[in-house]
Order: C-alpha cells, then sequence, then structure tokens
C-alpha cells in the first residue's frame, strides 16, 4: 500500500484512506500480541492460534473471490 497508488485510486480522499490503512497495521499489531497472550496463556497453544489464523486468511480469500470483482485501472497518463 503506497500513497501514491492511494491518491490515483481515490483521488481527493487518498491521504484519508492512506492514513486509517497505515493505522490499521500498528493497531492491529497490538491486538495481535494482546490476543496471542491472552489465548496461549489460559485456552490454546501455539498449534490452535496458527489453526485460526489459517482459517481467518482462507475466509478473506473466499470473501476476495466471491464478492469482490477487480476491474483494472485506466490510465491517467496518455503516451504517444
Amino acid at each position: 500500500m503506497f500513497p501514491t497508488v492511494c491518491g490515483k485510486l481515490f483521488g481527493a480522499h487518498g491521504p484519508a484512506v492512506y492514513s486509517i490503512g497505515f493505522a490499521t497495521f500498528g493497531i492491529s499489531s497490538l491486538l495481535g500480541i494482546f490476543v496471542v497472550k491472552v489465548l496461549l496463556g489460559s485456552v490454546i497453544n501455539y498449534i490452535g492460534v496458527f489453526i485460526i489464523c489459517v482459517a481467518m486468511a482462507v475466509g478473506a480469500l473466499i470473501i476476495n473471490w466471491t464478492l469482490f470483482k477487480e476491474e483494472p485501472m485506466k490510465p491517467t497518463i496518455h503516451r504517444k
């Protein structure tokens, strides 16, 4: 995720989209540490956390394949 790509995709809202996306990396890292500490401390072991992460990744992949249609970007610069 790059600022210039967000600017081209979202126009004037590009900086806001990028800042929200960039902030989610840090928030998810902190939440991940907390969740793993809580789950590993009392409920499940490392294999259990790994299985949960794999299941969530597969779920996200299925959602992407079924709900979103990818369209190619139109070039904004016309070359001769």
